[in-house]
């Protein structure tokens, strides 16, 4: 896993809510595990992006799940 802090991670708070997060930095901005985010999508608690092979989360989502918004 990637422990380098991203632009976007650092900028959470400010980001617009539509900005798409990787599965990455929505981990280490909710401090949950890649797993409970990929639980939070079978839920329906969080709703995937699919880019290619890449699956993204909406930081307005993620504010939702963690509290913020």
């Amino acid at each position: 896993m990637n422990t380098s802090i991203t632009p976007a991670v650092q900028q959470f708070d400010t980001l617009s809510p539509s900005i798409l997060l990787s599965i990455a930095e929505a981990s280490a901005v909710s401090g949950r595990s890649r797993a409970s985010i990929y639980r939070h999508f079978r839920a329906g608690e969080l709703s995937q992006i699919k880019i290619g092979n890449s699956t993204r989360v909406r930081v307005g989502e993620l504010r939702k799940l963690i509290g913020v918004a």
